[in-house]
């Protein structure tokens, strides 16, 4: 009863107002779109999370290790990744290497780069490195 009340205000907001149009809360089609981008975010967020948990906690464990070129690497990666603003990171993703990630075409028209794991797991995991360099890893002696 309430899904169809806010399906019907919607519609009169359409009818009334026809630059302003919702119809993603009336038209089963829009609705399923506006479901599968949130469901699509939500898996991106959880791939994003994860590999980018698995890549500081790999560059903190280097950190500490004896070789003088992994830490400085690691360092040299960490370096990189902060004193860049993410959003510049997600455009050298998008253009210099979104001809080498894989693709997907939502309508078969459009090819879309997949890179968006790449970019934001990036940034999280030198966040993650950083935090866990703090001393939440024991040193090795």
């Amino acid at each position: 009863m309430i899904i169809e009340a806010i399906q019907e205000f919607f519609r009169e907001v359409a009818a009334n107002n026809p630059t302003w149009n919702f119809i993603f809360f009336y038209e089963a089609t829009q609705w399923n779109k506006v479901v599968g981008g949130l469901w699509m975010t939500i898996q991106l967020s959880v791939v994003c999370v994860l590999f980018s948990l698995v890549i500081g906690v790999v560059g903190a464990g280097l950190q500490g290790a004896k070789s003088a070129v992994l830490r400085a690497v690691v360092a040299g990666y960490i370096q990189f990744f902060r004193n860049t603003p993410p959003f510049v990171q997600l455009l050298f993703f998008y253009f210099a290497l979104g001809q080498f990630t894989p693709t997907y075409s939502p309508d078969g028209w459009l090819e879309i780069p997949d890179y968006q794991q790449c970019g934001l797991g990036d940034h999280l995991a030198l966040l993650f490195c950083r935090c866990l360099q703090c001393g939440d890893l024991p040193r090795r002696g």
